[in-house]
C-alpha cells in the first residue's frame, strides 16, 4: 500500500500556500510546515514561538506542564520588554534565568546548590 504525500501546505497565520521542502503525510502536518516556511509577520511569530518553546524543553525537560507554561510565559514578558531579568528556581534546586542581550532572550539553565548550617 502506497502513502499520499502532500507537497503544499497553507500557512496557518496568513492562508498562502507554501510548497514544502519534504513531503508529509497529514494535512496538519503540512499546514504546520507551511506555516514556519512562510515569511508572513505573523509566521515569523509563530516560528519564534515554537523555537523558544523547543529550547525550554530541552533545557528544563524535567520539568512539569505548569512549569513549562511558566518558562514561556517569562521569556514573553522579558521579550516583551514588560520584565527586564527574571529568575525562577524550578525543583531540584534548577534555576532558570532569563535576560536581553543584543536584542534576543538569552535562557540559562543552572543548578544552584546552596548551603547553610546554623551553630
Amino acid at each position: 500500500m502506497e502513502e499520499n504525500l502532500i507537497g503544499i501546505g497553507e500557512c496557518r497565520c496568513c492562508h498562502q500556500t507554501q510548497t514544502l521542502n519534504a513531503p508529509v503525510t497529514t494535512i496538519e502536518a503540512a499546514d504546520e510546515a507551511a506555516t514556519l516556511l512562510c515569511s508572513c509577520p505573523q509566521g515569523q511569530i509563530v516560528r519564534r514561538q515554537m523555537q523558544q518553546q523547543k529550547i525550554i524543553k530541552e533545557l528544563f525537560g524535567d520539568a512539569d506542564d505548569e512549569q513549562i507554561d511558566l518558562l514561556n510565559h517569562t521569556a514573553e514578558a522579558v521579550r516583551g520588554m514588560a520584565v527586564e531579568t527574571a529568575q525562577i528556581k524550578i525543583d531540584g534546586g534548577v534555576v532558570a534565568k532569563f535576560k536581553v542581550k543584543d536584542g534576543a532572550v538569552v535562557i540559562t539553565s543552572a543548578y544552584k546548590s546552596e548551603r547553610q548550617r546554623s551553630i
